[in-house]
């Protein structure tokens, strides 16, 4: 019984990383790469998006906690149209977009396909 769940342990983790290799061969993960390397080059463009990820996550904080804050929203709206008259970083902004909404796709994929998706419906009624 153990060597029949070692097994497909073992072939559900080889289509994990055949799935990783189709994904990194992707061109959505190119674009992102592509764009990633030219942000990296440009010590400025690098610290606009560190500031803007710091931002983003305390926006992200405060709307899980579920604290209003019009002020913070309005920074971050406005740092992001300041970031997108940049071109490198809004190429990196919309690859990074674009990849991460294929992943989405994919968790919802394996979330319907499981169905699990229903059972995290079910839970949120649960609080």
């Amino acid at each position: 019984m153990r060597d029949e769940i070692n097994l497909q342990t073992s072939k559900i983790l080889a289509g994990c990383h055949e799935l990783a290799a189709m994904l990194k061969n992707s061109p959505e993960f190119a674009a992102y790469q592509k764009a990633k390397e030219a942000v990296g080059k440009n010590e400025s463009s690098l610290e606009l998006l560190t500031s803007f990820r710091a931002l983003q996550m305390r926006a992200q904080v405060a709307h899980l906690g579920q604290q209003e804050n019009p002020a913070l929203e309005k920074e971050l709206d406005d740092m992001y149209f300041t970031l997108s008259m940049y071109p490198e970083i809004n190429d990196f902004l919309n690859a990074e977009y674009r990849f991460s909404k294929l992943v989405g796709e994919m968790q919802k994929v394996f979330a319907s396909e499981l169905g699990v998706e229903q059972a995290a419906i079910e839970l949120s009624h649960l609080n």
